[in-house]
């Protein structure tokens, strides 16, 4: 496996449409994705797209009852994602919400 970062005429087009790749993953804009579809297709090359926008992330309030695994790779999701200046929207958080999470995750930074 190899990762490719570039712009999509000088990395993406000859990695999608080359013969020597068996499989293309993407990550980005979806018009871009669209072309990258579309040279790999030139050569029957699987793709994997993942396009466009946010990931969606709901908690509700009982989220923080529990101490187990699952608050553990929220936090750490959030990290990794923030890490890779991805944005998150939100129309309203609970405040005792925000300040378990926000323990949570400095504990979770501390330890890395």
């Amino acid at each position: 496996m190899n990762i490719v970062q570039g712009f999509g005429v000088e990395a993406g087009k000859p990695l999608a449409s080359s013969n020597r790749i068996a499989k293309v993953g993407f990550t980005g804009e979806t018009t871009t994705g669209k072309l990258i579809m579309q040279y790999a297709s030139e050569n029957l090359i699987p793709v994997t797209l993942e396009l466009g926008g946010k990931s969606p992330n709901i908690y509700f309030k009982d989220v923080m009852d529990g101490d187990d695994a699952y608050i553990s790779r929220c936090v750490e999701g959030f990290c990794t994602l923030t890490l890779i200046r991805a944005r998150f929207a939100h129309a309203h958080l609970e405040p005792l919400f925000m300040k378990i999470f926000t323990n949570r995750l400095w504990l979770w930074l501390k330890s890395e």
